[in-house]
């Protein structure tokens, strides 16, 4: 018994760290996506873009890289950021959020 325990107990830990890690990736792509989402928002409603970055650190983690594209009347946020944990470090994963919006009317601008 002892021995049966002490071979499958590592393959326990690695099952549970794997699920954990997928885990906190599904939620890092949520946040990016949220990120671009509200930076996006940001700058429709007529704020800086140091406000919309700010704002989309904030939410995706101060290690997100936020691409910003004005173009005729749709401004386009990019949110990246690596993977958190092992997956993202072994797998070099990089997770991607976009949004897409046109300026609101009464903003700021």
């Amino acid at each position: 018994m002892t021995a049966e325990f002490a071979v499958i107990m590592p393959v326990i830990a690695v099952v549970v760290s794997l699920v954990v890690g997928v885990a906190a990736v599904g939620t890092m792509s949520v946040r990016t996506e949220e990120a671009a989402r509200l930076a996006a928002r940001s700058l429709a409603r007529g704020d800086s873009k140091t406000e919309a970055v700010r704002i989309a650190r904030d939410i995706a983690g101060q290690h997100a890289r936020v691409g910003i594209l004005h173009g005729g009347h749709r401004i386009q946020v990019t949110v990246t950021s690596p993977a958190p944990g092992p997956i993202g470090e072994w797998g070099g994963i990089v997770l991607t959020g976009q949004a897409e919006t046109g300026p609101e009317s009464g903003g700021r601008r």
